[in-house]
């Protein structure tokens, strides 16, 4: 997803309250089993318990680094912020 904004608290704002709230209206709009499939697409795993929970293995360390992502350990991991 991308969001842009005059600040980074405005760009993050729009992430957040645009990119985020469109993309989950959109999956609440499909049938269940395409919205299985999409979020399949990012790594979500319908739980085999709870049939309507869905788990994700990956998780954000606390520096903000995406784990268990498949990237090398020696890949620079960086976030621009551009203001125009």
């Amino acid at each position: 997803m991308t969001a842009y904004g005059a600040t980074e608290d405005e760009a993050i704002e729009m992430l957040f309250e645009d990119c985020v709230e469109d993309m989950l209206n959109n999956l609440m709009e499909l049938p269940e089993h395409e919205v299985t499939t999409e979020l399949g697409k990012y790594g979500w795993k319908r739980s085999s318990y709870q049939k309507k929970q869905f788990k994700l293995k990956s998780y954000i360390d606390a520096d903000g680094v995406l784990k268990n992502f498949n990237l090398p350990k020696e890949t620079k991991i960086s976030r621009q912020f551009i203001v125009a």
